[in-house]
């Protein structure tokens, strides 16, 4: 619990904001399971890999994808109708701050986490949406590099966050989103800025 904000108050305020018609995105920053360091651990670079199935936090792991699920599952409004929720796990994978990061495991890696995550969240019958949410790029390809495939991903999503440079900032995201445009019109996917804001 990144923010020490009670699950119950979150759950509140959730079905609060459904119930004014409000579309709920949930985004996850689980603890590095390897060192028990937050998510912003990189002190190792093998967590994914420890974390897929034969790796010696699975278990663990699988666990943890099992209390999320739960969690998930308990939204339902006052007439027990269940909430639907837009999923955003291992976001801002281009980078290599979070212990899924582009440096700290391969491709491979990192597709077969986002694939064991929904199979495992699908499993569990979780109502959700789910969104790929890579850093900014400059080109189609790097957008797409560890991307799961459209089995896996229902909403085209971008992190971006305003720096000092506005110009920059407006020029970087603009160029993002038309990548994006193309990208999603073959899949007829939706497109977002799933994150964003003045930095710091």
């Amino acid at each position: 619990n990144l923010d020490g904000v009670p699950f119950e108050t979150m759950r509140r305020m959730i079905v609060d904001h459904h119930r004014h018609e409000g579309l709920v995105t949930l985004s996850w920053h689980p603890r590095n399971p390897l060192t028990g360091g937050d998510a912003w651990d990189v002190s190792q670079r093998n967590v994914v890999h420890e974390v897929l199935p034969g790796g010696s936090c699975h278990d663990r792991f699988m666990g943890w994808l099992d209390d999320v699920a739960a969690f998930i599952t308990s939204l339902r409004t006052a007439e027990g109708e269940t909430i639907p929720v837009l999923f955003r796990p291992w976001h801002e994978h281009t980078g290599s701050w979070f212990w899924w990061g582009q440096r700290l495991c391969s491709t491979a890696e990192y597709e077969a986490l986002w694939k064991m995550t929904v199979e495992r969240m699908r499993d569990r019958g979780v109502r959700m949406l789910t969104v790929y949410s890579p850093n900014p790029c400059v080109t189609g390809l790097e957008y797409l590099e560890r991307y799961p495939g459209d089995a896996w991903v229902d909403i085209l999503g971008l992190d971006a966050y305003h720096s000092s440079d506005a110009g920059a900032f407006v020029t970087r995201l603009g160029a993002s989103l038309g990548i994006m445009d193309q990208i999603a019109r073959d899949p007829r996917k939706p497109y977002a800025v799933s994150e964003t804001g003045m930095e710091g």
